[in-house]
């Protein structure tokens, strides 16, 4: 009888250790496709920002505006970029839970380029 106990309560042990393990594999897959959506997102509107700053600056140079004027806001739209995204990930970072704070891979918009040049391949092989 204690031979029957002992296999109950050790499959029972096996089984909620395996489901801890596929558990994890399975959230674990649900994060990286969180931030990869996430990363996706921020460079597809990074890229527009970019843009249309850059469709401003061609007419603001078409204008009698001095010439320091215009680097000064040519300056300050990219200060706004890079701060923008600094910000974004920063926020994405504070708001990762505890358990998968150590499976982010990148903590600013440098380190995340890689995995960014990667989604855009991606991207544009699905198009």
């Amino acid at each position: 009888m204690l031979t029957y106990a002992l296999w109950f309560f050790l499959g029972a042990f096996v089984h909620k250790l395996l489901s801890f393990a596929l558990s994890l594999g399975h959230n674990l897959i649900i994060f990286e496709n969180t931030t990869d959506s996430i990363l996706s997102i921020m460079d597809a509107v990074s890229e527009d920002v970019q843009r249309a700053a850059e469709m401003k600056h061609k007419y603001i140079r078409g204008t009698e505006i001095p010439e320091k004027i215009i680097k000064n806001i040519e300056e300050s739209d990219k200060n706004f970029l890079n701060d923008w995204r600094s910000v974004i990930i920063n926020k994405m970072l504070a708001h990762t839970p505890q358990a998968f704070y150590r499976y982010v891979k990148y903590t600013t918009w440098e380190e995340a380029q890689p995995r960014v040049k990667q989604l855009r391949i991606r991207r544009r092989e699905d198009q």
